[in-house]
């Protein structure tokens, strides 16, 4: 088996650094990544449809439509709590 580092422990930076590399596809029918609806939503995206409108996300089966406004709005919020932590 292979070890991630010399002490044989998973550190927390490592499984950041393992999170950030992969992506989700969200919507297969357009290739649209959770990424790319997340920098929707860092670029002014307020909506599911503002999202759909510049990715094409659920416009084609719409079977990730539920899934894909759940990511709009996490990323909306946690957009929401960046602000105020910054602000506060």
């Amino acid at each position: 088996m292979r070890r991630f580092c010399s002490s044989g422990r998973i550190t927390l930076t490592m499984i950041l650094n393992i999170i950030t590399f992969y992506v989700m596809y969200v919507c297969i029918c357009k290739g649209v990544t959770d990424r790319a609806i997340k920098e929707q939503v860092a670029a002014g995206a307020r909506s599911l449809a503002d999202v759909s409108r510049a990715t094409g996300c659920s416009t084609q089966c719409g079977k990730c439509s539920c899934f894909a406004e759940s990511l709009v709005s996490e990323a909306m919020n946690r957009g929401v709590q960046i602000q105020a932590a910054r602000q506060g």
